[in-house]
Order: structure tokens, then sequence, then C-alpha cells
């Protein structure tokens, strides 16, 4: 064999090995790295050499670097940060609602209403007594305060929806650009053997599996390494191009609910279709700003904040009907005055709705008679403290029945969304940590090929050694 192969077999072997080196490195150095796959080099024998009857070796080349991430647990995965996204979301606005009702607890909605009907069957009994009619309105008035704290502290948490929504769609929009300048990148480096095309990729992935946290994502290959990534069929990302999301909130003139929309859009800001998501942090906290926290939802989803002006506006307007048809200790008749106990500045809601300043002045305004200039007569008051057992109050229930049962869905639907962020919580880990067995980087393995690489490298090193010896031989011979 000549000699000049044998150096240049050498030199392709240290080469080869060095890199084997350098990528073992990389696979410790980044064992704890989020996101990172591990890789090996693929050494491939080199093309034979034409020798006299035959051929002869031609050293080693290294052909690729191989990853081991796998695409079927990464579309696993990114379904799995979606739902568990979606659930995480969800608990957090239920528990903040449980917190806002104050059930279990005290001065809560059911005990307000409670006393305050009940101090209509204590009125009923001494219907002269003017501190009892000044007791009645002062907890008329407590309702009325603590309806309004409720429903102040519901709007509170759907404007920090609101906002949280906005801050998840500027994320989003953040994600999506990074993703297409990646797949610019990774295009642009197609073909290299070193490590740079596998970083961007991982990188990539990584910013595909945040986003898939704020909206369901669905991805397919394209060409030289890029990818395409879809929500719900809307195309978001097509290699280097890529198109922007907008929350839109729109009101209905007729009602003026107002409902939250996403929107995907050019780099201009043009609206170019309407993207429905069925999981995501933005998918649940649209969700709930247009139904759970919204006082006008038309929607018939469970709306918190709808079923209880629903409540309030029956309790007032059953009261005010009973109260207008009474008479005060000093109304002489014969018609009544028509003198309700609340009044709203417009239709009956929890925001426009006091208690009437005509009987807080002076408690005799107080309408609980059924004739005028009966003092002992308190018929409109007991008709008032029969409110509490009327099971035809609302949605064929009474008034405690209601609110019971309104705060029981709010605590099932809690407990509900928490046995599920659990299961899929231990269901996410455990697709990480096949993933990671398959990735991840093994430190033992790792070490043997430290070992593997440094010997071979070491014996390629001889081989230049000797060959220089012999070539020195060679060159003393001929002098």
């Amino acid at each position: 064999m000549p000699i000049s192969p044998s150096l240049e077999i050498a030199k392709r072997a240290l080469i080869a090995q060095r890199l084997g080196l350098d990528v073992t490195s990389t696979n410790i150095a980044n064992a704890n790295t989020p996101g990172y796959a591990r890789r090996v080099t693929t050494f491939t024998e080199g093309e034979p050499l034409p020798f006299r009857n035959g051929f002869i070796g031609n050293g080693v080349l290294v052909s690729k670097l191989r990853t081991f991430r796998e695409e079927f647990f990464d579309r696993q995965i990114r379904r799995s940060f979606s739902h568990l996204s979606t659930l995480e979301t969800d608990d957090t606005i239920i528990q903040r609602l449980a917190v806002i009702l104050g059930e279990p607890g005290e001065n809560t909605l059911n005990s307000v209403v409670t006393d305050f009907l009940n101090s209509f069957e204590d009125l009923s009994y001494k219907p002269t007594d003017v501190s009892l009619r000044q007791r009645t309105i002062h907890l008329a008035q407590t309702l009325v305060s603590r309806f309004k704290e409720v429903a102040g502290q519901i709007q509170q948490s759907r404007q920090q929806v609101l906002l949280d929504a906005e801050q998840s769609v500027k994320e989003t929009n953040k994600l999506i650009k990074e993703i297409a300048e990646l797949n610019f990148r990774i295009a642009s480096t197609k073909g290299r053997t070193e490590g740079e095309n596998q970083t961007l990729i991982d990188q990539r992935a990584a910013k595909v599996e945040e986003l898939s946290k704020l909206l369901d994502v669905n991805v397919t290959k394209g060409d030289f390494d890029t990818i395409n990534v879809f929500a719900n069929g809307i195309n978001l990302v097509t290699g280097s191009n890529y198109y922007q999301l907008k929350l839109k909130e729109s009101i209905n003139p007729a009602t003026q609910e107002r409902t939250l929309s996403i929107l995907k859009t050019d780099t201009s800001g043009k609206e170019l279709a309407t993207v429905n998501m069925q999981n995501g942090k933005i998918f649940s906290l649209i969700e709930h700003y247009n139904s759970t926290l919204d006082d006008k939802d038309s929607s018939g989803k469970l709306s918190v904040a709808t079923a209880l002006e629903n409540y309030f506006a029956t309790l007032v307007s059953r009261v005010n009907s009973l109260t207008e048809i009474g008479f005060g200790l000093n109304d002489s008749g014969p018609l009544p005055p028509g003198r309700k106990l609340f009044l709203s500045t417009a239709a009956i809601s929890i925001a426009t709705t006091n208690v009437n300043n005509e009987v807080i002045s002076d408690p005799r305004n107080l309408p609980i008679s059924s004739m005028p200039g009966e003092a002992g007569n308190s018929e409109i008051a007991r008709q008032i403290s029969a409110l509490a057992n009327d099971s035809s109050f609302l949605d064929s229930q009474t008034p405690d029945n209601y609110l019971t049962n309104l705060i029981g869905q709010i605590g099932s639907l809690a407990d509900q969304i928490s046995s599920m962020y659990s299961v899929s919580k231990t269901a996410n880990q455990q697709l990480l940590n096949q993933r990671d067995s398959i990735i991840g980087v093994n430190l033992d393995e790792e070490a043997i090929n430290l070992i593997k690489f440094q010997k071979a490298f070491e014996a390629a090193s001889r081989v230049v050694s000797t060959t220089n010896d012999i070539l020195a031989t060679l060159v003393n011979l001929g002098r």
C-alpha cells in the first residue's frame, strides 16, 4: 500500500473521531437542557481506491449527525400541553369565582337574601315597630351592596381575563414569528454536517411546544426541513412566511353583550379569517370571558354573572311588585302610592339598582300593609317573606335552592377540572419521560463513547506517527 494514502486515511480518522468527541461533549454539556435531543455521529467507509488488481480502503467519513427526536412524541406532547394549559386556566378562573362568591363563609349571597326575606316575617308580627322596619331597610341595603360587590369583583376578574388574553396573543405572535425565522435559518443550513441545523430544529421544537400551550396547533413537514403550523386548519406558518393573530372584541348593538374572537391577519393587519380553537390558554380565556364571566351571556352555557343578574332581577321584581301595591304607616289611600322598595336608573340590574331613598329617609314609608290606615295590617310583609319558600321563584326553584345549586355547580365544576388536571398532568409527565428515554442524554452511555472515540483518536495518531517514521526512514535510505 502506498504511504500517502495511509496519511490521508489517518487524517480522516482523526477528523472523524474528533467530531465524535465533539458531539459526545455537546451531549454531556446539554444533559439538563430542556428540549435538547441527543445526537450521534454516523460514520461511513470512504469510497475504496483502485489498487493494482483490486481496491484498497480509503478511511472513514462522517456522513451525518443523527438525532433521536421523534415527531410522534412531539405531536402527542404538544396536544398534552395544550389540553393541560386549558385545564390550568379553567382551574384558576373557577377557583377565583369560588373565592368571590365566598362559599362557604359568612356574609354570603344566600345568607343576606335569607336574612332579608326573614326580616319581613319578623316585621309581619310587629308592623308598627319602626326599629324592625329600619332593620329590614338596612338588610335591603346590605343585600344590594353585597350583590354589587360580587358583581363588581366578577367584572374585575373578567377584565383581568381580557388583559391575560391580550398578553397571550402577543406571546403567540412573537412565537409564530420566531418559528418562521427558525424555518428560514434551518432551510439555509440544510445539508451541513455541523450541529447548527439540529440545534435550530431543537429550538424550533421548543418554540412550537410553547405555542401549543397558548392554542392548539397542528404541524406538518415542509421543504428543506421546514414545518407548517396550523391552528384548527388555519395556516399560521409556511416556511419563512407567517401570519399574525388579533384579539377582537365585538358588541351586540341590541343587548350590548361583548364577546371576544381571534382573527388571522397578514403582517399589514388585514383580517383574513376567524380562528376557532378547541384547546389552549387563549381558548380557555375567551370561553370564560364570553360565557362564565359575562353578565349578558346569550350562549346558554354556564354563566355565573348572568345567573346572578337573573336572580337579582327576579328578586327585585317580585319584591317591588308587592310593595308598589302596599301602603306605609302614613299612607291614607285610597289608592296605593306605588312605592317600590328598590329603584333602578335603567332596566333592573345589579349595577343600576339601589334601595328607594324615600323609604330610607322614613321607615314608616315601607309599604307592607295591603290596606290604607290599618296599622296592624302586614299582608304585604307576609307575602314577601313567603318568597323564601316559593318553588316557582326562578327555574322552578326557591331562592335558597337556586343559589345553592349555582354554588354547587361551581364547586362540582372546580372538582371536575381539578381531577382532570391531575390526570392530564400525570399523562403529560409520562409522555415527557417516554420521550426523554429516547432523545434524552444518558451520561453513562456518553462516558463510554468518550473512551471509545478517545482510543480511536489515539490509534489514528499512532498511524500518523508510524507513517511519519517510515517516511523518515525512506528519506534517509536515499541519502
